[in-house]
């Protein structure tokens, strides 16, 4: 399942590591994350919520988080496929100081709405969550809302978590026809796009 992602991880991954250092501890964690991946994937929910948090540089560990707390126009969405973001290889790293630890990364993830009126539906979100009601998000400048907010971004928890809470409105229905793990890839394909 995590096959097509690994590679892509591998090849954006090694592009950005320099020494023999770096590469062999990157190397090592995607073998540690594919296994905590796959378990992550597949549990339902029972009790505290499963997540692959980041610790510390280079360290990724397995945790139960508290059971998330459901809002109105919220759903909770169960995580079905992930990529892993060049941006979370340099958080993995310690490169990047908007993502301190402990956090849990992760926002080019599939999902399926667990729950609700649109249970099993299969989704992928808009990782840039807003508030919804300042002039810039009315207008539809999402990106200058004051108060906006991004998926692994401190304080937001990411997706490498067995269930995520999203706003209704950030998720987009995804057509049968495409994988799961297409979708997960969904985010890579919306900035080359938006770059064109």
């Amino acid at each position: 399942m995590l096959l097509p992602t690994l590679r892509r991880l591998v090849a954006v991954g090694m592009d950005n590591l320099m020494n023999w250092r770096d590469r062999r501890n990157f190397l090592l964690g995607c073998i540690d994350f594919r296994y905590w991946a796959n378990c992550l994937c597949g549990w339902g929910i029972y009790g505290k919520v499963k997540a692959l948090v980041y610790v510390e540089r280079e360290t990724l560990a397995y945790r139960e988080m508290p059971d998330p707390s459901l809002r109105p126009s919220q759903v909770l969405i169960k995580v079905d496929s992930l990529g892993i973001c060049g941006s979370d290889v340099h958080a993995f790293l310690g490169h990047d100081d908007r993502r301190p630890a402990p956090l849990i990364l992760g926002h080019e993830v599939a999902f399926s709405i667990f729950g609700g009126a649109r249970d099993g539906k299969r989704v992928t979100i808009n990782s840039l969550l807003k508030c919804g009601l300042c002039q810039a998000c009315k207008i539809g400048w999402d990106n200058l809302c004051p108060e906006r907010q991004i998926l692994s971004l401190s304080p937001r928890e990411g997706g490498f978590a067995q269930f995520v809470l999203i706003a209704e409105a950030n998720t987009v229905t995804v057509p049968e026809w495409v994988s799961l793990e297409q979708v997960s890839l969904t985010e890579l394909v919306a900035c080359r796009w938006h770059a064109v």
